[in-house]
């Protein structure tokens, strides 16, 4: 399998992970020191205290869709960039945004994250403003 398609399903698994409320299954998704932020927000480090901050936020129903990804890689680094749409269980826009991460390759060759920056764009509110 290519590192561009290895990254790909990097960015299924952590989606698929984060709507089922898969704790572990988020968890090999990030580097043991990442750092998360959502920007204006808050920031955590460690995929520990990761984990603590997504699992206090509701996403029961909800689903993740990732599109747009571009990857660039060099060597055992790498950048990613997708765009995003959360829908809730009526398949409703919740929020719509763009994520900007860094990548790292584990010593089992494994892609994670690194670094994830979220940026909202729009959330229900703001889409329904400008509806």
């Amino acid at each position: 399998m290519s590192d561009d398609q290895q990254i790909a399903g990097l960015y299924a698994a952590y989606a698929l992970a984060i709507d089922a409320g898969d704790m572990a299954a988020l968890r090999t998704c990030f580097a043991d020191d990442a750092r998360y932020e959502v920007e204006g927000s808050y920031v955590e480090t460690g995929a520990d205290a990761i984990l603590v901050r997504v699992k206090s936020r509701r996403h029961e129903g909800w689903t993740h869709v990732t599109s747009n990804l571009s990857v660039s890689i060099a060597g055992s680094t790498g950048s990613g960039r997708a765009t995003f749409l959360v829908l809730d269980d009526a398949a409703q826009p919740i929020a719509t945004g763009e994520y900007d991460d860094d990548l790292v390759r584990t010593a089992d060759q494994r892609w994670v994250f690194s670094r994830r920056l979220i940026r909202y764009r729009g959330t229900r509110n703001s889409l329904r403003e400008r509806a």
